[in-house]
């Protein structure tokens, strides 16, 4: 009988790693870390463009805010309504969470692509570290890469001032005066 041999196989394994985060812990606060692998983009308002929706928003506020109340049976403080004004979007993301009173130690995570030429991003984690969530999903593209920066990632908001109608006749007499003045001198 022939003696056979264990066949060996070499797994290569493709691993472009991105960046590692490294540090120790020392006291039990959960933390986390959003890796933006392909960076982001800021799509701002420009101030111009909220200067010139201001007027809308002081027609409408109020009604805004009323709505709020019926729909939820009370109100809510002023500048408590918001407008997003801002977005950071990116075409991929990868959250890794340590959640509060785990272990304390050295806490270790480490994103790299899993292959190459495409938008798949895997995290290699220690202690405790969650690092599941990555985006976006394969099968919300349906291929490995994608070209659209469409993961809005984080906003900056404004509040939107609700505008009293006494505080609106106030400034609609102030106005009167003020162009009579003009007109006199």
């Amino acid at each position: 009988m022939p003696h056979l041999l264990p066949l060996a196989v070499t797994l290569l394994l493709y691993r472009e790693y991105i960046t590692e985060y490294s540090f120790k812990s020392s006291k039990e606060y959960p933390a986390a870390i959003l890796e933006l692998p392909d960076g982001a983009w800021k799509d701002k308002i420009s101030k111009v463009k909220l200067d010139f929706m201001g007027g809308y928003f002081d027609r409408h506020a109020e009604s805004w805010y009323d709505y709020y109340r019926k729909i939820h049976g009370y109100s809510i403080a002023n500048s408590s309504l918001m407008i997003v004004n801002c977005t950071y979007k990116t075409k991929t993301w990868a959250l890794a969470i340590y959640p509060s009173k785990s272990s304390r130690g050295n806490i270790f995570a480490r994103i790299y692509k899993k292959r190459e030429n495409t938008d798949w991003y895997e995290w290699e984690t220690h202690n405790d570290v969650n690092g599941r969530s990555l985006g976006p999903e394969l099968e919300m593209i349906g291929k490995e890469t994608t070209d659209l920066p469409n993961q809005c990632v984080a906003v900056e908001v404004s509040p939107i001032a609700l505008v009293t109608s006494n505080f609106k006749k106030s400034v609609s007499a102030l106005t009167k005066v003020m162009s009579k003045i003009s007109v006199v001198h």
